[in-house]
């Protein structure tokens, strides 16, 4: 057994199509997070200062020159001899805004000449409003600074007890979605396999020497474990480009996810595997195939599109329902650990109950393969095969 096994990961593991398979998942996952974060997140680097034109005294726009609160664009004053000059660097495009004495004595005007400098005057009104509040309230004996903090200290506490919408669950929901790749990808390896050796008379020579109990198991721990690499190369390749980018920090993104898909591709792999290793030894030409595994198939399909359609309402009864149903646990159940409505508790439950699923249909697998595998000729039905 343990030779079939190290026979199947290497000749996996070394296959074109597999690695080409392996190298464009990863080159996709990584250019995905940069996208996201390049594209859709943007960039957190402070914007360039705004360049104003100032008439006189630019002390007002100190607060928003020296250390800029968050969401303020910093502003760099640049002085200008009179409300002409001001007026000239503005239309020439030399600064963003001009700062103009208004017609009454202590009075200010703000010039802008596009409809997206408006943001930047309404930042210049209120830092000379919060210049004449300062100064009306030293006239009445109130130090600015001590009513700040005053104000500072009184202000109530913001705790937002609802869905904190973080990246987790889409982030579960794309490991998922790459642990059913690996799944298909790595159960038809092993569907192929038994197709292949079956229609070259090969497993007649293997099964003298090897119990096809053995062989069956041996097939699927070999791609198993090549799937796992695959799954952990997927799963590294995403962890480093979200540290790599600081996606994971700047998010506040819980990276467990990614480790809870680890034992549910096992599981899942286990379960599909078996079921996929039984269909291929229904046939002994590789054009039978697609009709023998079309029911392992389907069963994929409604495992990949329940998550896929219902990953924006796990609260729903029925998607918890599923997050304990074998087969649809292996992809529903990290997505309902991710997004708060299963404790490690129920987590461990549903694994549990997945990995009862697998093995019983291992151990249905196994009691079909030895009686179809010698079977040559036309393909042999699932209920034949189950009757025995």
């Amino acid at each position: 057994m343990a030779l079939v096994a190290r026979r199947e990961l290497r000749t996996a593991l070394l296959k074109r199509s597999m690695l080409i398979t392996l190298l464009l998942a990863m080159a996709g996952v990584i250019g995905g997070i940069i996208a996201l974060d390049r594209f859709v997140l943007g960039d957190d680097a402070a914007p360039a200062p705004a360049e104003v034109a100032v008439v006189g005294d630019a002390g007002f726009l100190a607060p928003a020159a020296d250390d800029p609160p968050a969401g303020i664009r910093p502003i760099d004053p640049r002085p200008a001899a009179d409300a002409a000059a001001a007026r000239a660097a503005l239309a020439a495009g030399e600064v963003d805004a001009a700062v103009v004495p208004g017609d009454a004595p202590g009075t200010r005007v703000i010039l802008v000449d596009s409809p997206h400098a408006r943001e930047l005057a309404g930042t210049i009104s209120g830092l000379a409003a919060a210049e004449a509040r300062d100064a009306a309230l030293v006239e009445s004996g109130v130090d600015p600074a001590a009513l700040a903090a005053a104000e500072a200290a009184a202000a109530p506490e913001v705790r937002d007890i609802g869905d904190p919408g973080g990246a987790e669950v889409p982030l579960a929901l794309g490991s998922v979605m790459a642990l059913m790749v690996a799944v298909f990808t790595f159960g038809g390896a092993t569907a192929m396999s038994v197709v292949e050796e079956k229609s070259s008379r090969v497993v007649e020579l293997m099964l003298a020497t090897v119990r096809p109990v053995h062989l069956l198991t041996g097939k699927i721990l070999g791609t198993a474990a090549a799937g796992l690499v695959m799954m952990v190369a997927w799963l590294g390749a995403a962890a480093a480009t979200l540290a790599g980018t600081g996606l994971a920090s700047r998010l506040e993104m819980d990276l467990g996810p990614l480790a809870v898909t680890l034992p549910f591709f096992l599981s899942g792999y286990l379960l599909f595997a078996a079921c996929y290793a039984a269909a291929g030894s229904l046939v002994s030409r590789m054009e039978d195939f697609q009709g023998a595994q079309m029911p392992v198939l389907l069963l994929g399909v409604v495992t990949i599109y329940v998550p896929a359609f219902g990953w924006g309402a796990l609260d729903a009864a029925p998607m918890r329902v599923a997050a304990f149903l074998p087969p649809l646990s292996a992809t529903t159940a990290p997505l309902q650990y991710a997004a708060g409505n299963l404790d490690a508790a129920g987590l461990a439950a549903a694994w549990g109950l997945l990995t009862l699923a697998a093995v019983a249909v291992a151990w249905v697998a196994a009691r079909i393969y030895p009686r179809t595998v010698l079977r040559m000729g036309s393909r042999v039905r699932w209920a034949e095969a189950l009757r025995g």
